[in-house]
């Protein structure tokens, strides 16, 4: 459905929050309004502002006229970057800018200033796309609720969302990605979060931050971004992030399953044949939680305190939990050919590993348990060391397939925590890899499939599952940890 134009994306609006100027000034008026911004000019439902990004493949602006003769309602372009023949006249206002990027992050700042409503944003190493997800269905019991898509959540999607904002929207829950120092900082300046929830530090990013603990300080810029009259959710199981954020001068509500510190703790948590969880709190509410592991079950407890900070009846936050389901390639469970899948090949790291692995081996299977395991990405000079560690989590009486770079260490772990050499097989790719799981699975078995974005292992989800595994959406190909 093609959104109504935003009331604070108009022609005029792009011009001030850009310091930009009208290539080919055109008696436009101040009627004209974009209904959002937008960088893939396949995508486009009609009537938003074009933003032409260099990418890795194509320049955007080599499809500017493209995006103009077709349903954009208009286009930044960069100054200087005009065609010999100029642009296409469609009667379309054409907005030169220094920077095409800098101009779309500085409308999106503006929508967000002109958007008078809280913003609720979460990050950490893992978990962030679901505990938004579970936020967003907790809060939308009672109010309208607006959120990135995927975890659209980095120095382009997240600008991207605040174009789309609003009036109607109640409230704005975001995730927020790094690679980097100060990238969490920049964001929040963006998107001016009043509650922020961070849900776990650990081993990602390591070539770019070198350790887990500026891992923690870099995902902390969101706790020094929240005012003093908003709200900090953090983790007290934690062992870095709860240290470093507990005792911030601003009001602070702190969730766990272990650390008897934390303000919401559960009673009992008990985890059901199928992998998901049973949960009660001290309180008496319960809920049914779908998703698979307990990580999850912290997730929940995060987005419950959240719900409590905005009003929300806890039976309200337990039913909307009680409906949550898996998002495409995060311990999503799939059964084919009688097989059970684990399809968590959306991305990975050391953390998510031994969760993953754990519920490998503690669901109940009636046949072979299987782990099929790629490369974690950038973990930097510790990483031989980490995929090792990997190995030596995979259940003893598992299969273990590996292929990647690192396939040699995650095997010696796995031999060195006892796993029989037949059981051990490594690939040189990751198709044969595929082919050979789809052969030696059986019926009763639990296959569990996980590696890091680049390595694609979802060819191994489609060759046990064909057609139900599909590509990654491709609104959550940007994002980061």
């Amino acid at each position: 459905m093609t959104l109504k134009g935003s009331p604070w994306l108009g022609v005029v609006d792009a011009l001030e929050a850009t310091g930009g100027r009208l290539w080919d000034p055109l008696p436009l008026g101040n009627g004209l309004r974009f209904t959002a911004c937008a960088i893939d000019s396949r995508t486009l439902e009609g009537g938003e502002l074009f933003v032409p990004l260099p990418g890795s493949r194509a320049d955007g602006h080599d499809f500017v006229a493209a995006a103009l003769e077709g349903k954009a309602g208009g286009s930044l372009v960069k100054e200087g970057r005009r065609p010999a023949t100029g642009w296409p006249r469609t009667g379309k206002p054409i907005i030169e800018v220094r920077d095409p990027l800098a101009a779309l992050q500085a409308i999106g700042r503006h929508c967000r200033e002109r958007a008078a409503l809280p913003v609720v944003a979460v990050t950490g190493s893992n978990g962030k796309t679901t505990t938004k997800e579970m936020i967003a269905a907790v809060l939308g019991t009672a109010q309208t609720v607006h959120r990135n898509v995927g975890n659209l959540n980095n120095h382009i999607g997240v600008p991207l969302t605040l174009t789309t904002l609003r009036p109607e929207h109640d409230v704005l829950v975001v995730e927020l990605g790094m690679s980097a120092r100060g990238e969490i900082a920049f964001l929040a300046s963006l998107c001016r979060p009043q509650v922020g929830v961070l849900t776990n530090a650990s081993a990602a990013h390591l070539a770019q931050l070198g350790s887990v603990d500026e891992v923690a300080r870099a995902k902390s810029e969101l706790a020094e971004a929240i005012p003093a009259g908003g709200l900090l959710v953090l983790n007290a199981d934690d062992p870095r992030l709860w240290p470093l954020n507990r005792k911030r001068p601003i009001p602070i509500r702190s969730y766990a399953l272990e650390n008897p510190e934390a303000d919401l703790r559960p009673s009992a948590v008990v985890m059901t044949a199928s992998g998901g969880s049973q949960v009660t709190l001290a309180d008496g509410t319960e809920f049914s939680l779908p998703l698979l592991g307990r990580h999850n079950v912290r997730n929940a407890l995060a987005a419950i305190l959240v719900g409590d900070h905005f009003g929300i009846p806890r039976t309200k936050a337990a039913a909307a939990l009680d409906s949550m389901r898996p998002s495409r390639h995060r311990l999503e469970l799939i059964q084919a050919r009688g097989v059970s899948i684990l399809d968590d090949t959306y991305n990975a790291n050391p953390a998510s590993m031994r969760e993953a692995l754990a519920l490998l081996g503690a669901m109940e299977t009636r046949g072979e348990r299987r782990a099929v395991l790629g490369d974690m990405l950038e973990l930097g000079p510790g990483a031989e060391a980490l995929h090792e560690e990997v190995g030596r989590l995979v259940p003893a009486d598992s299969w273990l397939y590996v292929s990647g770079a690192h396939a040699a260490a995650v095997e010696r772990g796995a031999r060195s925590a006892g796993i029989s050499p037949p059981r051990l097989r490594r690939f040189d790719d990751v198709p044969s890899m595929a082919a050979a799981v789809s052969a030696d699975a059986r019926p009763g078995d639990l296959v569990l499939v996980k590696a890091s974005r680049g390595m694609r292992l979802e060819r191994v989800v489609e060759a046990l599952a064909p057609g139900m595994a599909g590509a990654p959406d491709a609104l959550t190909t940007a994002g980061r940890d």
